[in-house]
């Protein structure tokens, strides 16, 4: 087996035998496949590797990079949203290191730490969303990056307008996030700080497109939410709300210190991933 250091994401469809056991399971089931495939057709998702079984997909690197972990990140929010608005929910994570993957004409076989750490911490949420397990911070850096957006402060400052148009691309996929862990009531939260998936449906390229995104999944969201059957269940659509709509507020609030403009013009910027 090849044995390959980089990034992991493993993915789980919420309530994937409910959804199996309704009537019209099988166009679900068929808009759960026609995601995937979109998903497998999107830009630069031939630098990614998956595998789906069931409910789970995992999807993984074939690096360590900066760059992959971008890519990773844009492929896992575009999947996630255009899940979501066709009435499919899914939590995961995402998690880095060595592992071994071996394809052959009988199956494929993917197996190592990371792979257990992004299950693991899938395992742990209660919402609906993906985040990143904390270990993926040694090899990104996250926080500096999303500080560029948390903080309006200096939003003036050259130097960090530079910063953020450079890294706009990962920045409106990967924000700090309260991600909700199991364990909790629906009254009663208890949640660890760290970082998630910004959910897409569309290619966000500007805070604009970020916004226009985050309501139309927002909207989807909502429906899924006043169809669950009780309030721990709708707890976990709330969260990814919250989450989308802090989003969305600190994006807006860069905007109106004057910053739109600047970001406007980002389609033409380079990539500065780096630390």
């Amino acid at each position: 087996m090849a044995r390959s250091v980089g990034f992991v994401a493993f993915l789980d469809v919420l309530g994937f035998a409910d959804l199996m056991s309704r009537e019209d399971h099988e166009q679900r089931l068929e808009e759960y496949f026609s995601a995937v495939s979109t998903y497998g057709s999107a830009e630069g998702a031939s630098g990614l590797q998956h595998v789906l079984f069931s409910d789970s997909i995992v999807i993984n690197t074939t690096s360590l990079g900066v760059e992959s972990f971008g890519l990773l990140a844009r492929n896992c929010s575009r999947l996630a949203g255009l899940l979501i608005t066709r009435g499919v929910a899914v939590r995961g994570a995402i998690a880095h290191g060595t592992f071994s993957r071996s394809s052959g004409t009988n199956g494929t076989i993917v197996a190592g730490a990371p792979i257990i750490d992004a299950y693991r911490r899938e395992q742990e949420q209660e919402w609906v969303g993906i985040s990143l397990c904390p270990r993926v911070l040694d090899a990104v850096p996250l926080e500096e990056l999303c500080a560029l957006v948390e903080n309006v402060g200096n939003v003036g400052d050259s130097s960090r307008q530079a910063k953020i148009k450079a890294n706009l691309p990962l920045l409106l996929h990967v924000q700090q996030a309260l991600i909700p862990l199991r364990g909790g009531t629906a009254f009663e939260d208890h949640s660890v700080e760290g970082y998630a998936i910004v959910p897409s449906d569309a290619s966000l390229e500007t805070p604009q497109s970020l916004f226009y995104s985050v309501d139309r999944i927002d909207k989807a969201l909502q429906r899924m939410k006043l169809r669950a059957p009780d309030a721990r269940a709708q707890k976990k659509y709330v969260a990814a709300q919250e989450f989308l709509r802090k989003v969305a507020f600190r994006w807006q609030v860069l905007n109106n210190y004057g910053f739109e403009q600047f970001i406007a013009a980002a389609g033409d910027a380079g990539s500065d991933l780096g630390p």
